[in-house]
């Protein structure tokens, strides 16, 4: 019942906003560490893999589209040329640092879906042993397959004269 309370609030957070529902201050600047890195530069690993095996579970850092909204502000009053709109309390710098943690993070995540699927391979992996056993088991199915044809083709033909016998000699079978 948890899981099911915390994606109807999840839904509603997005549909509301995180202000309405009273989660995060509105003083809250998208400087401060509480806000979510990955949620201002792109896109939160939480949020990617929800219901899947390499879900991460609900993000505890905030995530606020108007200071995902500021923050992308800041970064083209920081690439602008026009040098009075670039006067912001942000500096490109800390810009920067926001975006190298941010891929950091995703390289992270990514490395460890890489550590997670070569584990999964090696499990996979057969030893030659298991090779040869494979191929022997398919081979004496094979020779068993090949006997139970034969088997039920000699019932077949047995079938077909018994049957021509009963009816070339009925008073014979009788008794």
């Amino acid at each position: 019942m948890g899981r099911l309370a915390e994606l109807q609030r999840k839904n509603l957070e997005h549909l509301m906003g995180a202000e309405a529902m009273g989660i995060i201050q509105v003083d809250l600047k998208f400087t401060d560490p509480k806000v979510c890195r990955s949620y201002l530069c792109g896109a939160c690993p939480h949020d990617l893999f929800t219901n899947t095996k390499m879900d991460l579970g609900a993000c505890a850092k905030t995530h606020s589209q108007k200071l995902k909204g500021e923050y992308e502000a800041a970064l083209k009053r920081s690439q602008s040329d026009n040098p009075e709109e670039s006067t912001e309390i942000v500096s490109p710098h800390e810009l920067q640092s926001m975006r190298r943690e941010y891929e950091n993070n995703i390289l992270g995540f990514v490395e460890e879906c890489d550590r997670r699927i070569r584990a999964a391979q090696k499990r996979l992996e057969k030893t030659p042993e298991e090779n040869n056993r494979t191929t022997a088991l398919m081979r004496e199915i094979g020779e068993i397959q090949t006997a139970y044809e034969g088997a039920m083709a000699e019932v077949e033909n047995l079938g077909r004269w018994l049957l021509r016998c009963f009816l070339e000699h009925p008073h014979r079978c009788a008794d």
